[in-house]
C-alpha cells in the first residue's frame, strides 16, 4: 500500500482538488494523508466535507483502509519537511505501507498510470532511494532534475559571469544534455517525490531545520549515507505550478531569506559552509537581486 502525503498551509480548496482530480487516478492501494499546516476548526471541516476525510490526532492508529483520507491538524505552520516528518511518522511501524508518495497540491498528472510507474521503476532499483517524473511549469520549461552545484557556483558563478557566457559555453560548464537523460542524478525536484517507506526512515527523514526549500537536497546527501541514489525517470510527466502558496502569503525578499537560510544550512551541513562564506553569499545574492530590478525598472520606464 501507498501513502501520498500533502501538506496543506491555507489552501484548502487546492489540496481538495488535487486529492480529487489527481489522487484519485492511483489505482494501486492507497491512503491519503493531509497535513494541515495552521490548523484551524473550519480547515479541517473543509476537509471533512470535501474529501470525507478522518481526524487523526496523537496516538491515534491510521486503520489504512484503501481510499481512506485523513487529515493530521498542525496548529503552528511547521513548514514542508517536519509536515511531512509528521504524516510519514503515522506509517513508521506499519508493516502494509510500503512506499511514501510526497507531493504538492499543484501538481497535476500528464502522463497515464503517473504513481503506478514510478513505483513500478523503483521497485526494479534496489540502489534507488528516491524516484521522480519529469516535472514541467507553466511555461514548458523542466524543472527537474539537477547536478550538483558548490556553493561559490551557486551564489558567485552563476549570478555574475553566465550572464556574459555563450548558450554553448554554458552547456558545456553545466552539463545541461545530461540532465534529460533517465538514470541516477544528484537530485530532483521535491514537488514530487516517491521512496520507499524502509529507506525514508533509514536515511533519517526530511531534515526539521529546513522549512520551504533544499529538501530534496538534504534527503539526497542522507540517501548517501545508506548506500542509495536519486533516480529521475522523464518517460513520467507532471505539471508543477509552481510556487502559487508560497507567492501568496511571503513576499519575494521573505521567500529569498528563507530559500537561503535553508540552503546555507545543506552547504553548512554536508561541506562545511563558513559563516563569512555565508556573509559574502547572501551579499551577491542581494546584490544581484538589487541589479536587476533596477534593470526592469529600467526597462518599463523606456518603453
Amino acid at each position: 500500500m501507498l501513502a501520498v502525503i500533502v501538506v496543506n498551509y491555507k489552501n484548502e480548496q487546492k489540496s481538495i482538488e488535487f486529492v480529487q482530480q489527481e489522487v484519485s487516478k492511483i489505482t494501486l492501494p492507497h491512503v491519503t494523508v493531509i497535513v494541515d499546516n495552521e490548523s484551524t476548526d473550519a480547515s479541517v471541516a473543509a476537509f471533512k466535507q470535501g474529501l470525507s476525510a478522518k481526524l487523526i490526532v496523537d496516538g491515534d492508529v491510521v486503520p489504512c483502509i484503501d481510499g481512506d483520507c485523513y487529515v493530521v491538524p498542525s496548529l503552528a505552520n511547521i513548514g514542508f519537511a517536519q509536515g511531512n516528518n509528521l504524516g510519514a511518522s503515522l506509517f513508521k511501524n506499519h508493516p502494509g505501507v510500503s512506499h511514501l508518495v510526497f507531493s504538492n497540491n499543484d501538481i497535476r498528472f500528464i502522463s497515464e498510470n503517473t504513481i503506478e510507474s514510478l513505483i513500478e521503476k523503483i521497485d526494479t532499483l534496489p540502489n534507488a532511494g528516491m524516484i521522480g517524473p519529469n516535472v514541467i511549469g507553466l511555461n514548458g520549461e523542466r524543472q527537474s532534475p539537477f547536478h550538483f552545484v558548490s556553493f561559490w557556483d551557486h551564489f558567485f558563478w552563476v549570478y555574475w559571469l553566465t550572464p556574459f557566457m555563450s548558450k554553448r559555453a554554458k552547456a558545456k560548464k553545466f552539463d545541461y544534455t545530461k540532465l534529460a537523460e533517465e538514470g541516477f542524478h544528484y537530485r530532483i525536484m521535491g514537488s514530487l517525490m516517491i521512496m520507499r517507506s524502509m529507506d525514508f526512515f533509514a536515511c533519517g527523514m526530511m531534515d526539521p531545520a529546513t522549512f520551504l526549500y533544499s529538501e530534496e537536497l538534504i534527503l539526497s546527501e542522507r540517501l548517501k549515507r545508506i548506500g542509495k541514489g536519486v533516480y529521475f525517470f522523464p518517460r513520467v510527466t507532471v505539471l508543477h505550478e509552481h510556487g502559487q502558496t508560497t507567492s501568496k502569503y511571503l513576499s519575494r525578499k521573505r521567500q529569498q531569506k528563507c530559500m537561503y537560510a535553508s540552503e546555507c544550512h545543506y552547504y553548512r551541513t554536508f561541506f562545511g559552509l563558513s559563516r563569512i562564506e555565508e556573509a559574502l553569499g547572501w551579499i551577491s545574492l542581494r546584490s544581484y537581486t538589487l541589479l536587476m530590478s533596477v534593470k526592469n525598472s529600467m526597462k518599463r520606464i523606456r518603453f
